[in-house]
């Protein structure tokens, strides 16, 4: 095998994960333009995820300098991940500086085994991210709500405004209880502790029994406490300024 079929190898089975990959991409970073080996993308929860993968198909091992030169590419471009292949192995130190960073050394069978596992890390961490920033989103609104409510309670120029808070207000701690329960799902998930409960495309209670039905139901348990935001922000005059994603 030629480092050409090396790296043809190392992007279909990226792209067997879902991946879309480009093959020695030109990709600027925020100091430089750099050439990537192999980069792949993955959209999860309307995030890209990027892979960057430098294939060394040599006859020697990988030096220190090599690891931190690929390592200083991962950070400048941004990617999520970095994979440094090597099927001879790597030079005393390359493990050191790589420990507890973003860029793994290993070979294409150790990829093979690891990436899933790792895959479904980082998209059940990315999904936290975004259940919590939602989450946090949602609260303050109905603090505003509830603030607006108290300030308006016995005003009787805005009685019927008031009450119509008050129905949204009270419905909002269904989309509340949502969010809660994508919480708890999440946390089992790391667990590995399936069946676990979600909610279906409906809102209706939902049985997960695999990663990917978990991560569909908390995507639209999201999207649905995301569209009540909107709906709020462009009911409510004096919520005009909250409820804005913050990525």
């Amino acid at each position: 095998m030629d480092w050409r079929e090396y790296e043809v190898q190392v992007a279909q089975f990226l792209e067997r994960l879902g991946f879309r990959v480009q093959h020695n991409a030109e990709v600027r970073g925020a100091r430089a333009k750099h050439r990537v080996d192999v980069l792949a993308s993955l959209q999860v929860f309307g995030i890209d995820l990027v892979w960057a993968v430098e294939c060394k198909l040599w006859a020697a091992k990988v030096s220190k300098a090599q690891a931190l030169a690929f390592k200083g590419v991962v950070d400048d471009v941004g990617a999520h991940l970095g994979l440094l292949l090597s099927e001879v192995g790597f030079q005393p130190g390359v493990i050191d500086v790589t420990n507890n960073t973003n860029t793994l050394p290993l070979s294409l069978a150790e990829l093979r085994r690891r990436a899933e596992p790792e895959l479904s890390r980082i998209r059940l961490e990315l999904a936290a991210e975004i259940q919590a920033s939602t989450a946090d989103r949602f609260h303050d609104i109905h603090r505003a709500m509830e603030a607006e409510l108290w300030r308006t309670e016995k005003d009787e120029t805005v009685r019927d405004a008031h009450e119509t808070l008050y129905a949204e207000y009270e419905a909002n701690f269904r989309f509340i209880g949502s969010l809660s329960i994508a919480d708890m799902a999440l946390k089992r998930a790391r667990l590995d502790d399936y069946p676990i409960l979600v909610e279906d495309d409906h809102g209706e209670p939902a049985p997960a029994r695999s990663l990917s039905d978990l991560l569909a139901g908390v995507n639209a348990m999201i999207s649905r406490a995301d569209d009540r935001i909107r709906t709020l922000t462009a009911t409510f005059g004096f919520l005009a300024d909250r409820g804005a994603r913050h990525n």
